[in-house]
């Protein structure tokens, strides 16, 4: 066992002083980089929409919760003749077999 662990170190110091794996790991490096660059790119963009939602509905005003708000804010908004829209983000999904269910 140990004669097969210098043999394998002894290549891949040849390997290494050849260039190849060098190059290999200079690809890998660069892969792994811009993938995640990406990555945090559209998480910023994303982050960013959700702040400024409100911005983008021409809203002065946001009300979020994580049930339905039934009754005192609504009733409140129809009583002062405020225009108000009602949106619900869906997370993800879940399959088990053939059915799916919004979670």
């Amino acid at each position: 066992m140990l004669n097969i662990l210098k043999y394998s170190f002894r290549l891949l110091l040849r390997d290494w002083r050849a260039g190849e794996l060098r190059v290999l790991f200079i690809a890998v490096v660069l892969a792994v980089a811009s993938v995640t660059s990406v990555g945090f790119f559209t998480d910023r963009v994303a982050q960013t929409l959700r702040q400024q939602a409100n911005e983008l509905l021409a809203a002065d005003l946001v009300v979020s919760a994580d049930h339905e708000l039934r009754g005192l804010f609504l009733d409140e908004a129809q009583r002062r003749q405020l225009q108000t829209v009602e949106v619900r983000h869906l997370r993800s999904m879940v399959l088990a077999g053939e059915l799916s269910q919004l979670v």
